[in-house]
């Protein structure tokens, strides 16, 4: 049976997911505490992903069918713009929870780089979300 590169792609990522995790559950002491945690988030992050798409892409190898109907589905006009409904409502939802936090943070007092972060982020987002519209409305 021959691999395409995708499957060699998260097969690599499989294993290289599968090492970090065992890395940093192996290297946990003080010093390496926050360096082992990480090497734990990142390499079960990869883990799960690769294992993931590797059984899907498993699964649709064994139906085609069902593939191409998934393709089919995803590129349908309704789907994506039900999709992109979804993703503007939880745009909206995301930047009322942006406006929050920082107060929420400053209540709790917690350090002020994490406030002037969030806000950071939420200014990111306004400023990106008015950057696409001035270049749809030219599109358009």
């Amino acid at each position: 049976m021959k691999m395409n590169k995708t499957v060699w792609l998260f097969t690599i990522l499989l294993l290289l997911g599968g090492i970090l995790t065992v890395v940093g559950l192996l290297v946990i002491d003080e010093s390496t505490e926050k360096l082992a945690g990480i090497c734990v988030g990142i390499g079960s992050g990869l883990f799960s992903m690769s294992a993931a798409n590797l059984i899907v892409q498993g699964y649709y190898r064994k139906h085609p069918k069902l593939k191409k109907q998934a393709v089919i589905d995803f590129r349908d006009e309704r789907n994506t713009a039900i999709r992109m409904k979804a993703k503007a409502k939880a745009f909206d939802i995301m930047f009322v929870v942006m406006i929050a936090l920082p107060f929420l943070f400053i209540f709790a007092g917690i350090s002020l780089w994490v406030v002037l972060t969030t806000i950071g982020l939420y200014l990111f987002g306004y400023f990106t979300q008015l950057f696409y519209m001035i270049k749809y409305s030219k599109q358009m």
